[in-house]
């Protein structure tokens, strides 16, 4: 991201003219095609059907990496992942490499279901988002034009206990990290310790909770159990706010027991931390399933929620330290492990999928999953399907060298980053308050107006003339989100084969249209790891020669051309105008240097991954620097390809089902 600097009112305004991305998405469609075939078979011949191989060459045009072994990254080692190899240590790319991608591509062109996802419900934090805020405080009352806000939030000690999540609510205090803070009636952990352990102001580190704990008990005998005084609901001054909250006054004696219990250090302004009273001997609450589920969900492959757990067997906390909210039935609604903790938001993937068009999600089968087959791992739904299409292991021709990347850092884009991976409608260039779609259902009283959140589409890499590394931000002290990659240098070809049974001229036709979108120099299909960072990009070469026919079950011959013809006729005959579609352009689009580099001008973007501190910028944090406030004007990701209203004139094509022309095997039955 690039940013212009303007005078206005003696504040400086920067406004986001270059928004860096790697990626796109193309839109679901409202409509879901049928598959050719509706009900495929291993057994009985398919009336014009087809089988056999092909013989198919794939060539990277770019640096390739197929990713197999892999060893962890360390504090001072970065992680390493090792090209794709065979039993004899020879390189190779395997079928699955192969097959993912191209039915990625082939859902997309004859308008499949999205349903072969996950259907996750994300844990949600975002300090920008004001609905968000507002679960978690109240504000009271006003005093000399400053608001007063108190929390909603309780503390309590969680356990396992037959077979049973258990709460035992508690008190909790908070605690100055420092004496620096000039106020006689608070007191700090430097006191307690006589040591600056936590003077993240002047350090401007950002450790997570288990660094902080590490370093407070090898201060602190081992122990995290303390005596203190506290002031119930003090008011204390922060900023231009008025926070309540208990304020411990005393620490190392006093009549109260309790154990210190400390959260992330999210930025170096963050100077308290949490006292949870002892757990007292009061009837547990028994979690409910679903609260109990979204909560592990969140939390339990993370590093809090493992080092918590270790500090309870190892006697230095009671049970595990908990923060919730209760909701208007005074019921546990949700838990985390800081006092601003990740909640499991309201819209699942599903049902932002659900939103956009609700048939995505049904289990009947269309064009891919007829094609390629889907696994069941519900055995309540539809019946796992074998594909009647396969991809053989693919060899290099000669022996081609490998190299290894410098040090990166992978910077993945996640789902969660709503800008992007969910539907805006407001203008790209408005800088009011916060006006996005996020998974949240709930919403503070100036934001009502929210519509459901739909999902942007299908994530799609964006083709890269050249490859690049991203960037290791300056604050990363450790090697451990580090790895370096082996690859296989540009213009290397591996030879391996497409393997078909039974299936239709249509069906192969899809097939081969997907590989003729690489015939330009400067389309191609990303392969592998890396394609974020341009890695990957291939050339598909079926081995036809003009004069190759393809025999049927029933001996009649018909031509590659004629194959693609068919498909091509079949969609336009399902979805108008098909060729033309949103779908089809952002696609064949993204695929393709020249038209991703003509998206970017226009749209003044830079294809390369965003940096990471920039993600809060885009949502309209603010920075600071060398003591001027800099604001960023709201933005988010424009559609690759803008969609138009379709005419009703071009809605009426294809009104007869048997008018696609040069296609003697249209009408496809079981024979």
């Amino acid at each position: 991201m690039a940013y212009n600097k303007k005078n206005q009112n003696s504040k400086k305004e920067i406004d986001a003219i270059h928004y860096s991305t790697v990626y796109n998405f193309v839109p679901l469609s409202d409509k879901i095609a049928p598959p050719p075939v509706s009900q495929p078979s291993f057994d009985i011949p398919l009336k014009g059907g087809i089988s056999g191989e092909i013989d198919l060459y794939i060539k990277n045009i770019q640096p390739i990496s197929i990713g197999d072994k892999q060893t962890k990254a360390s504090q001072h080692q970065a992680g390493k992942i090792y090209f794709f190899r065979t039993p004899n240590n020879k390189l190779a790319i395997p079928a699955t490499s192969i097959k993912g991608a191209v039915r990625n591509i082939l859902e997309i062109a004859t308008f499949s279901r999205m349903n072969l996802v996950e259907n996750k419900r994300f844990g949600y934090r975002d300090l920008q988002d004001p609905s968000y805020t507002s679960y978690f405080t109240k504000a009271s009352k006003k005093q000399n034009n400053q608001s007063i806000f108190s929390s909603k939030v309780k503390a309590g000690w969680l356990q396992f206990k037959e077979g049973e999540w258990l709460l035992t609510p508690t008190e909790y205090h908070r605690i100055e990290h420092s004496n620096s803070i000039h106020d006689l009636q608070k007191t700090s952990l430097e006191e307690l310790l006589n040591y600056k352990i936590f003077d993240y102001r002047q350090n401007k580190k950002r450790p997570i909770s288990k660094e902080k704990y590490k370093l407070l008990l090898s201060h602190n005998n081992n122990s995290l159990a303390v005596q203190f005084e506290s002031i119930q609901n003090r008011e204390n001054k922060h900023n231009k706010k008025t926070l309540i909250y208990n304020t411990v006054t005393k620490i190392g004696k006093g009549s109260k027991q309790g154990y210190i219990v400390l959260t992330g250090q999210p930025g170096p302004n963050k100077h308290l931390e949490f006292i949870f009273e002892k757990p007292q001997n009061t009837n547990a609450i028994k979690l409910d399933t679903s609260v109990a589920n979204d909560f592990l969900n969140i939390y339990k492959e993370t590093e809090e929620w493992k080092n918590l757990n270790k500090l309870v067997k190892e006697g230095k906390l009671p049970q595990i330290p908990v923060f919730y909210i209760l909701d208007d039935n005074r019921n546990i609604k949700s838990l985390g492990l800081s006092q601003l903790f990740k909640i499991a938001v309201d819209n699942s993937i599903y049902e932002t999928i659900q939103n956009t068009n609700a048939d995505h999600l049904s289990q009947d089968l269309d064009f891919t999953t007829a094609l390629l087959g889907h696994i069941d791992e519900d055995s309540s739904s539809t019946p796992s399907l074998k594909g009647r299409v396969n991809f053989s292991l693919f060899r290099p021709s000669g022996t081609p060298q490998t190299q290894w990347t410098e040090e990166t850092i992978s910077n993945e884009p996640k789902a969660t980053f709503y800008p992007n991976y969910l539907q805006q409608t407001f203008p790209r260039n408005q800088s009011s308050h916060f006006n996005f779609s996020t998974y949240l259902a709930f919403k503070d009283k100036k934001h009502t107006k929210r519509n459901k959140p739909k999902i942007s589409g299908w994530k799609r890499y964006l083709a890269q003339e050249k490859y690049k590394l991203n960037t290791i931000p300056p604050n990363v002290r450790s090697k451990k989100t580090l790895s370096k990659f082996e690859y296989v240098k540009n213009a290397t070809l591996w030879k391996g084969k497409l393997r078909f049974h039974n299936i239709s001229t249509i069906e192969l036709g899809a097939l081969l249209w997907i590989f003729e979108q690489t015939n330009s120099n400067n389309s191609f299909i990303q392969l592998g790891h890396g394609k974020n960072m341009g890695f990957g990009g291939c050339h598909f070469m079926p081995q036809f020669t003009p004069k190759t026919k393809i025999t049927t079950h029933d001996g009649k011959t018909i031509t590659k051309q004629q194959c693609i013809e068919s498909f091509t006729q079949y969609m336009e005959l399902h979805i108008p105008d098909w060729k033309n579609t949103p779908q089809i352009k952002a696609l064949i689009g993204m695929m393709n240097i020249d038209k991703v580099q003509a998206y970017a001008q226009k749209h003044q973007l830079k294809i390369q991954a965003m940096p990471l501190d920039h993600h809060r910028y885009v949502k309209g944090a603010s920075k600071r620097e060398k003591g001027t406030r800099y604001t960023y004007k709201t933005t988010y990701l424009p559609p690759f390809v803008e969609e138009s209203t379709t005419s009703s004139e071009t809605t009426t094509v294809h009104k007869d089902k048997n008018q696609i022309t040069n296609n003697p095997f249209a009408a496809l039955k079981k024979g």
